[in-house]
């Protein structure tokens, strides 16, 4: 009952809001929790309730401009990072209508460190004699635990000599609480850069993920996501995903098996899965 009474106190409150203004946006993120270096997604959907069309081009006579104000930990404006055109750029709105536009915030907005975050977008156009802004949300940002860590040399089709350093990365698989659940990512980096984060699954209170890097320093991954349900992963040195298989348990229970003469890593035991009768495929980017 506390919930409904929130919802339909929200649902009027935004409905005035509508009502009062040429623009009405609301803004959405795929999720409440991140890791550090994780992408972060907003979905903004823009009403246009001015009542001729919106036009969002590079005459000063049409020029319109979409920001986050983004307050991180200490109350510290998140910088801009990218200055590339606005996702607004081209578009044409129709009166009465709402163009819905994804944003990766991650590129655009150097939001990095760890706490909790507020945001809100802001829309301003020539045509309009106001700015207008979304409803404001709210995140977390969280460096999480280290469960498993490896570094591997990057292969070269370059000779080497005496004097060249073979490049190195390291894979990571960390766990966090993602305030529902308890997530395991994995996270390749060196001591420069982050290649890239990807969730490979929950922890249901099974063994820890199954890790095992191949001659070609590629990692493979075989996850435990139901108790008869196993995911497997291989993902390059860039953190690409390049392979993905789901199994399920039989009379023997699937596990990563390295073949000792060829260095590949191969899965033994189960039977593959099929999606939709073994298995459901679950979208990970729901937007709050």
């Amino acid at each position: 009952m506390y919930f409904k009474k929130i919802f339909i106190i929200t649902f009027i409150f935004f409905t005035s809001y509508v009502m009062s203004a040429q623009i009405a946006l609301k803004l959405q993120l795929n999720r409440s929790q991140y890791l550090t270096y994780e992408n972060i997604y907003a979905k903004l959907t823009l009403r246009n309730m001015s009542g001729r069309p919106l036009v969002f081009g590079n005459n000063p006579k049409f020029e319109g401009n979409l920001q986050f104000d983004i307050i991180g930990p200490n109350g510290i404006k998140a910088p801009l990072i990218n200055k590339k055109q606005s996702p607004l750029l081209g578009k044409v709105i129709p009166p009465g209508v709402s163009e819905i536009l994804v944003i990766q915030l991650s590129k655009m907005y150097k939001i990095r460190k760890d706490g909790e975050y507020v945001i809100k977008a802001i829309i301003s156009h020539s045509q309009l004699s106001d700015k207008y802004q979304s409803n404001k949300l709210h995140f977390t940002i969280t460096r999480g635990v280290t469960l498993w860590k490896r570094t591997v040399g990057i292969p070269t089709i370059e000779s080497l000599n005496k004097d060249t350093k073979i490049e190195s990365r390291n894979y990571k698989i960390i766990s966090f609480y993602d305030g529902k659940d308890k997530v395991y990512c994995l996270v390749v980096e060196d001591e420069k850069y982050v290649y890239g984060v990807a969730r490979i699954g929950y922890d249901i209170g099974a063994d820890k993920p199954q890790c095992e890097v191949d001659r070609l320093s590629k990692i493979h991954i075989l996850i435990q996501s139901s108790p008869e349900i196993f995911s497997y992963y291989v993902y390059d040195n860039g953190c690409r995903l390049e392979n993905k298989k789901v199994y399920r348990k039989t009379n023997s229970t699937p596990t990563l098996r390295r073949n000792s003469e060829a260095g590949d890593i191969v899965v033994s035991g189960g039977e593959k899965a099929l999606q939709g009768s073994d298995y459901q495929e679950i979208n990970e980017n729901n937007y709050n």
